[in-house]
């Protein structure tokens, strides 16, 4: 049974005009632009990021249990001339940006903290060949990280302030417990190493947050977090400081995170809906599946995240690994939450695993998969963005039976490839319809000009490279 506190988290949801904006951020760009212009990519992006998290608003609502929250506000329309007018400087800049569509390392973070990442950084930096050619990106980079790095912790270390200063002024009772405890989560994490379920969910939220929203990207997944909490989950239980009811909760309190951020318009919709740069993402919590050495992964945590589901949000979406052993309860439960409504898929790891490995993914990674995006197999951790375009094969053959005439519109969009009273053969059909593939390809590729050394220098540095695992 959802708790009274998930259902005002849920409704709050709903609540929330889908028109405001994250204008904060917008604003501190636009100096940020200006400020670190002469810089190169990871100093710019670093100090760009460090202000951006030591300045934007810290929100905590009565009922948050995972702190992080943007203020997305409703703009005057005086502020709207300013957003159309400075939109293409500060909204979704070459210089400060990420592009999501991937599974970060979450074990990592949680197991090393941004302290493990920090030292891996200044390790590299030490070592570092000065003579070396690429010496400087490299340098560039891993000084960019420790900024990154410094800049999350010090956001955390404001919603600790928050909750320590609400906490004072709360009255003695439940909430003021809460709030000093979160204050002391938030001042270990995601510095430290999580100890606990909490923490590590707090840990990834500050992280998933920042990437999602205040650098601005779709499509983080949260992977297999049956798996990566479970260790927490069990040591918390056997502790006494969680029990199945209060984890339940605080899994559902975590689903709705993954809905506060995206809107609830659909893409469709698009230009009324503004919110950030997420809008609309996709995060994929995977469930069930194989461990590394071929057994039924599901357990207790599976359960309680499957039953979060129930909550019926638009994001998370549950992905259901299935296989021949997959455990018959959960498999149940799985089939009653499809038939109730909820968001999920199953993938057949029985296809999924043997096509990782055909391709050269080694057995324990493929066991390991899990999805991003718009259903995209991936290796957690290992895998970096997904970069691809999408073109309408029938449609060139359209315009090769056309003469590079769209039917629809009269308008000649493709070259003169050949009436199709001229087209003796399937042979001659083909090179008609490759001229048309072939054409479509290079107005693309015009359109995406090579990086000039300049350009390389300005734009290489990318804050999810410093969650994964290489």
């Amino acid at each position: 049974m959802t708790t009274e506190r998930v259902q005002r988290l849920k409704t709050r949801l709903f609540e929330v005009d889908d028109r405001v904006l994250f204008i904060e951020r917008m604003r501190i760009l636009q100096r940020c632009g200006e400020t670190y212009a002469g810089e190169t990519a990871g100093l710019r992006f670093g100090h760009t990021l460090q202000d951006l998290l030591s300045e934007i608003s810290i929100v905590i609502e009565d009922d948050d249990l995972i702190l992080g929250r943007v203020r997305e506000e409703l703009t005057s329309e005086e502020e709207e001339r300013w957003v159309e007018a400075h939109k293409a400087e500060c909204w979704r800049v070459p210089w400060f940006l990420t592009d999501g569509h991937l599974t970060l390392s979450w074990e990592r973070l949680l197991n090393e903290g941004l302290d493990g990442i920090r030292a891996r950084a200044r390790e590299h930096l030490a070592r570092l060949d000065e003579s070396a050619p690429d010496a400087v990106s490299k340098a560039d980079f891993l000084e960019g990280a420790l900024l990154c790095c410094d800049a999350i912790e010090g956001y955390a270390s404001r919603y600790a302030e928050r909750a320590e200063e609400l906490a004072r002024a709360a009255p003695a009772g439940p909430r003021k417990r809460e709030l000093e405890e979160l204050a002391v989560i938030c001042r270990w994490v995601p510095a430290r190493p999580a100890r606990t379920l909490h923490e590590a969910l707090q840990s990834f939220w500050f992280v998933d947050l920042v990437s999602h929203a205040v650098v601005g990207a779709r499509d983080f997944s949260p992977g297999r977090v049956d798996q990566y909490l479970l260790p927490f989950y069990e040591r918390d239980l056997a502790a006494g400081r969680v029990t199945p009811e209060s984890t339940q909760e605080l899994v559902e309190c975590f689903f709705i995170k993954c809905s506060e951020i995206i809107g609830y318009g659909d893409q469709a919709n698009a230009q009324t809906r503004r919110r950030s740069l997420c809008q609309d993402s996709v995060q994929y919590v995977v469930l069930g599946g194989q461990t590394t050495d071929g057994r039924d992964a599901t357990n207790d945590l599976s359960m309680i995240c499957l039953k979060a589901g129930y909550l019926k949000l638009k994001q998370p979406t549950i992905k259901v690994r299935y296989f021949q052993g997959i455990h018959e309860g959960f498999w149940r439960e799985a089939c009653r939450l499809i038939r109730a409504g909820g968001s999920v898929g199953v993938y057949n790891d029985d296809v999924v695993i043997p096509a990782f490995e055909s391709v050269g993914v080694e057995p324990r990674d493929a066991l390991n998969y899990v999805h991003y995006g718009c259903c995209n197999a991936n290796v957690p951790g290992k895998e970096g963005s997904l970069m691809e375009r999408w073109h309408n094969l029938p449609k060139y053959l359209e315009l090769a039976l056309n003469n590079g005439v769209d039917p629809l519109t009269g308008e000649q969009v493709g070259p003169q490839s050949g009436d199709v009273l001229d087209l003796n053969s399937l042979d001659d059909l083909l090179a008609a319809f490759q001229a048309q593939v072939r054409h479509a390809l290079e107005l693309e590729r015009a359109a995406y000009p090579p990086l000039t050394d300049a350009d390389r220098a300005r734009c290489s540095f990318t804050l999810e490279s410093i969650f994964l695992e290489d």
